[in-house]
């Protein structure tokens, strides 16, 4: 894996997330920290399987290193240490002078975790962390990814002079898993439509608002503990940063104590990659000026 530390710097880069169901990638400008929408790509990761989608992928990544003259592809997966090893390959294999680069879990200069074994922290929770650390002003965060799984991180942000702290999280079957498990392995319910009753009078009504209500009880759990254990050092409540595919979904049925709290975190992988980006430019403008 080829270190964060850069040398060579250009105006733009190119952000990859490799998630469990899609991959996006997007064009950004490091100078003003901004995603090009025009460049953004996206496919079903399902497709990476397949040598054609595997090849096109490489192909996107390198016209578009070149059409905006980038040098690096800044890369968050969740599809194991080979992806990241076979996609480098392919891309130095065309474009010998486009370097992939990924974020460490566990190194950053603003942020470390509690977790017993860094390594198996997953990157997409870590980048997510980074990324409300570059919007955050409260001590308090929990941070929600409605995805494939459901994660909830903690992150207690400390002064100036000291790393904020990632505490540690949870992680639970998403949305879709909770209604494919119910259909799979009962005899006779459906695979439920999305559909929120708070006295659900239909089978399906029922199915839905119960996983709804699974979802969010988690949350809220997770948050009041949390809230509990600062009380004395922070008097305030936490921010509830929620991304992921089903956020919009489950954002419709906030339960009212946690409507104030919550903050809508759009792109929250490709803003933890730039916000990891900052962090290794700094890095190396040290180690060239000392």
């Amino acid at each position: 894996m080829t270190s964060p530390h850069l040398s060579d710097v250009s105006t733009h880069c190119i952000l990859l997330d490799a998630g469990n169901t899609r991959v996006k990638w997007v064009v950004a400008n490091r100078s003003g920290a901004v995603l090009l929408d025009e460049s953004r790509q996206s496919f079903p990761t399902i497709e990476l399987q397949k040598p054609e989608g595997f090849n096109t992928l490489v192909q996107q990544l390198v016209q578009a290193a070149n059409q905006y003259a980038c040098l690096d592809v800044w890369v968050c997966h969740v599809l194991g240490d080979s992806f990241f090893a076979q996609l480098d390959a392919a891309v130095f294999a065309v474009s010998a002078g486009l370097k992939l680069r990924a974020p460490v879990v566990g190194e950053s200069a603003q942020l470390k975790t509690d977790y017993s074994d860094p390594s198996r922290l997953g990157q997409d929770r870590w980048i997510a962390c980074l990324a409300v650390l570059g919007f955050t002003q409260s001590s308090l965060n929990g941070v929600v990814s409605f995805g494939t799984a459901t994660t909830v991180d903690a992150v207690v942000r400390a002064s100036a002079r000291e790393r904020s702290i990632h505490l540690g999280g949870v992680i639970y079957p998403g949305l879709d898993l909770m209604l494919d498990s119910l259909h799979r392995n009962t005899a006779q319910l459906p695979k439920a439509q999305m559909q929120y009753e708070k006295w659900p009078r239909s089978t399906d009504a029922a199915i839905a608002s119960g996983v709804i209500r699974a979802q969010w009880s988690a949350v809220q759990g997770f948050v009041q503990d949390l809230e509990d254990q600062f009380k004395g050092q922070n008097s305030r409540p936490a921010c509830l940063w929620v991304h992921g595919g089903h956020a919009e979904t489950l954002i419709a049925h906030v339960p009212d104590a946690l409507g104030p709290k919550l903050r809508r975190l759009q792109d929250a992988v490709f803003h933890g990659l730039m916000y990891s980006m900052s962090e290794a430019l700094a890095s190396s403008s040290k180690v060239v000026g000392s």
